[in-house]
């Protein structure tokens, strides 16, 4: 990793195995980019200088955005596994019986704290994992990112007939999403 300068934009540049220049706002305001061996630092660099418009909102976003911070997590010490289970199982309960009509099987549910995101699934594995700090946000934001979840078992990916399928079994996604975006990891 290097760190290089455009502008008025600073950032981390990786190269890695990847095909494409990727660019990332950490929670922490940082621009990180990765970019494949092929590609010219001179590329990176005009590549960043054309994200300047959203580099600056998303800085502008990442300042506003509420942390789940170290006096929630030195609250949720006295959590229990048993607590953690129980919450996150009640919402696993309240959806599944939209998704199973369509095959889908009850899938084993993974609880563990997380760094970059609130949630994953696995569909060939039937595995959903939840972060524990969503026992810290609003549980409408919760209920969302299990639906989200559950939804990768119609598609792997953040595509249109994804969110159609979103869509579907939550009609409010987009304010859930919003007020979670409220929230960052670290």
């Amino acid at each position: 990793m290097t760190i290089r300068k455009i502008g008025d934009i600073e950032y981390e540049f990786t190269r890695k195995r990847v095909k494409n220049i990727n660019l990332r706002i950490r929670h922490d305001g940082a621009v990180c980019v990765s970019a494949p061996n092929f590609v010219s630092a001179e590329r990176v660099d005009a590549f960043v200088l054309s994200k300047a418009d959203f580099i600056a909102e998303a800085q502008k976003k990442m300042t506003a955005a509420k942390p789940v911070g170290d006096g929630i997590r030195e609250y949720m010490k006295n959590f229990t596994d048993e607590q953690y289970r129980k919450f996150f199982m009640s919402l696993v309960d309240k959806y599944y019986p939209m998704f199973e009509p369509f095959g889908i099987k009850y899938p084993k549910i993974g609880i563990r704290e997380m760094k970059t995101r609130w949630g994953s699934c696995i569909p060939q594995k039937g595995i959903i994992t939840l972060n524990k700090l969503l026992a810290a946000v609003p549980k409408e934001c919760a209920e969302y990112v299990v639906v989200h979840e559950f939804c990768h078992f119609f598609e792997q990916n953040h595509s249109k007939k994804f969110y159609a399928w979103v869509e579907r079994f939550m009609p409010d996604w987009q304010s859930r999403r919003n007020r979670l975006k409220e929230y960052v990891l670290y």
